[in-house]
């Protein structure tokens, strides 16, 4: 099963999805800001894909996504969008930025199975 990173600022956020993660049998890392989720994807990490928080204080997950696609050399970093915002212009700015999926924010655990077979 896939090891996920997640990274939001909010603790509620990444405790539900840890637990909803791991009850899909998933392996989880969970972060709180962009800025820690950079230095452990620097730190050679493995993982599968990154579920990215876009609102976040400091760095947001749309520059935190910015700068692991720059950095990635060899890769392939998958970032899926967390967020509330789902306007067409919202998905094109976190395309833009190198998110390759997006998930609105509330979803459930049928949404979250879904897109573990998507991102294969």
């Amino acid at each position: 099963m896939p090891h996920v990173l997640v990274v939001d600022d909010t603790e509620v956020v990444r405790a539900v999805l840890n637990d909803m993660l791991t009850a899909l049998g998933c392996t989880v890392d969970t972060f709180s800001s962009g800025e820690a989720v950079l230095d452990h994807v620097a730190g050679g990490s493995e993982f599968d894909f990154i579920m990215m928080d876009c609102q976040m204080p400091h760095m947001d997950g749309l520059e935190t996504t910015r700068r692991l696609v720059q950095d990635d050399t060899s890769r392939g970093i998958k970032v899926v969008a967390i967020s509330a915002h789902a306007t067409d212009a919202d998905r094109l700015e976190q395309q833009e930025a190198g998110m390759t999926e997006h998930l609105s924010k509330p979803f459930g655990l049928r949404e979250l199975q879904a897109l573990l077979s998507r991102m294969g």
